[in-house]
C-alpha cells in the first residue's frame, strides 16, 4: 500500500482549517461495550501495575481488612460502652427524680392534712 504523504498533509490542513466539516452519526447502540472495553483496561493496567505478586497482594488486603475490623470492632465496644454509662445515668437521674417527686408529695399531703 502507497502512501501519499502530500495527500495527508492536504487534508489534515483542511481538518485544521476547519474547510472539512465532519458529521457525526447519531449513536444509537448503549455504553456497554465502551464499559466493558474500561473494564478491560483497568484490570489490564491494574495487573501491570500491582505492587506485588498476587499471593502477597491478597495477603495485605487480608491483614488490612482484619485491622479494620478489629477497629471497628473496638470502637463499636467502646460506644457500646458509653452508651450504657449515658443509660444508666439517666436511669439514676430519673430515679432520683422520682424518689423527690415522691417526697414533695407526701410532703404535701402530710402538711395539707393537718
Amino acid at each position: 500500500m502507497d502512501i501519499d504523504t502530500k495527500k495527508i498533509l492536504r487534508i489534515a490542513r483542511a481538518i485544521m482549517s476547519g474547510e472539512v466539516d465532519f458529521d457525526v452519526p447519531a449513536r444509537r447502540s448503549s455504553g456497554i461495550p465502551v464499559f466493558i472495553a474500561g473494564l478491560a483496561t483497568g484490570v489490564v493496567l491494574g495487573v501491570l501495575f500491582a505492587p506485588g505478586a498476587g499471593e502477597d497482594t491478597r495477603s495485605q488486603i487480608a491483614d488490612q481488612a482484619r485491622q479494620r475490623y478489629d477497629s471497628a470492632k473496638t470502637k463499636g465496644q467502646e460506644f457500646g460502652r458509653r452508651a450504657q454509662e449515658v443509660v444508666d445515668r439517666g436511669k439514676d437521674q430519673v430515679s432520683e427524680a422520682v424518689d423527690a417527686a415522691k417526697q414533695k408529695y407526701s410532703g404535701s399531703q402530710t402538711t395539707s392534712r393537718s
